[in-house]
């Protein structure tokens, strides 16, 4: 889990200072502005950032705890089946079998390719040697055949990728979109706040409540479509 959320996560800047668990996710869903957080006398609230060349947003300030307690709702009703992620986890897995056999293919004619260089570099190498062939000619061929093979090379690690890598990053994605609420409610602040940029690209507000969510992938395609009341 902690290797997904730090997959993520970034350096929030309020390691001491006051938390905004929202802050840098959170929009007016009217205005389109970004929320930020304030302290007042009476509190922390959420306010939308004023647009120097718009009209000022009418929505009202949000105390901080009123919009933080509404993901603990979000997250319950992200829950996604079990019986969904199950099947999911099976189409990934057979998918990445079918793409690995396809690589392998691909990566042994692209091995061929770089011996048949390396082959024809140790003849022209030879035919130097001998005589049969001048410097400067040699020279020009050689250039040739170095630059075909680094192409080579390159195509050749460009298919050289562990497609285990990216099935285990969807396995730990699978456990935490399946725990979500579980996580949130034991996490302290910097987990909770880790754990939110991991699964929201945006979070929308109007007249104090979320009213639209947009995820991150991958969890646009374990949890569905963006979220919208």
């Amino acid at each position: 889990v902690q290797k997904v959320l730090n997959n993520r996560s970034a350096d929030t800047g309020e390691k001491g200072r006051l938390h905004f668990l929202l802050r840098g996710v959170v929009y007016c869903n009217v205005c389109g502005q970004r929320l930020t957080g304030e302290v007042h006398k009476r509190g922390s609230y959420y306010r939308c950032i004023p647009d120097p060349h718009s009209n000022k947003c009418d929505q009202p300030y949000i105390p901080v705890n009123h919009l933080d307690n509404q993901l603990e709702k979000i997250y319950a009703g992200l829950q996604p089946p079990e019986g969904v992620l199950r099947v999911l986890k099976i189409e990934m897995r057979a998918i990445a079998e079918k793409r690995m056999k396809t690589a392998k293919r691909d990566i042994e004619q692209a091995q061929k390719t770089l011996d048949d260089i390396e082959n024809k570099e140790i003849k022209l190498l030879d035919e130097m040697i001998a005589g049969k062939l001048d410097r400067c000619l040699y020279d020009k061929l050689q250039s040739r055949y170095t630059e075909q093979k680094a192409q080579a090379q390159e195509r050749l690690a460009q298919m050289q990728v562990d497609y285990n890598d990216p099935l285990d990053f969807l396995d730990k994605c699978i456990v935490v979109a399946s725990m979500l609420l579980f996580l949130h409610q034991r996490f302290d602040y910097e987990h909770r706040k880790n754990l939110l940029k991991a699964v929201f690209k945006k979070i929308y507000v109007e007249n104090k409540d979320i009213v639209a969510v947009e995820f991150t992938p991958p969890f646009k395609m374990l949890l569905g479509d963006d979220l919208r009341r």
